[in-house]
């Protein structure tokens, strides 16, 4: 029983951590196009993690939605009942990082990148109850 609950608990870390990469990486995408400043400036003032194995994975899903940003538009407008441009700028850049994940980065699960930025989603401040959950 403890044996369970002990990897219950590691988990539960896990997704933490995992969440708070995508709740930076949303971070930086939406200060850059709401304070207008590009990507790299916003990164240089984003606070060093203590665990410094988040940083590849952050600036892969970055540099990675602003790279392919068109194209992840057009795969996410394609099934929006609301144009992605009339979102708000946190549902925007979350979709966007979500698809990225979907499409680009294969070696992670389609489930744990959905679930993972949508947790993300909901700490920002005034969306913790329109998001699903």
């Amino acid at each position: 029983m403890n044996e369970k609950r002990s990897k219950t608990n590691r988990s539960a870390r896990s997704d933490r951590h995992w969440v708070e990469v995508r709740a930076q990486a949303l971070d930086v995408l939406v200060r850059s196009e709401s304070e207008r400043l590009f990507v790299d400036e916003v990164l240089a003032r984003t606070p060093a993690d203590a665990d410094r194995r988040n940083r590849p994975l952050l600036q892969e899903m970055v540099y990675g939605v602003m790279r392919h940003s068109n194209t992840l538009d057009m795969l996410v407008d394609f099934d929006l009942k609301h144009p992605l441009a009339k979102q708000r700028p946190e549902v925007r850049a979350a979709m966007r990082i979500g698809a990225y994940q979907l499409v680009y980065l294969t070696k992670i699960p389609a489930h744990a990148a959905v679930y993972q930025t949508l947790e993300a989603l909901k700490r920002r401040p005034g969306l913790e109850r329109s998001v699903g959950g």
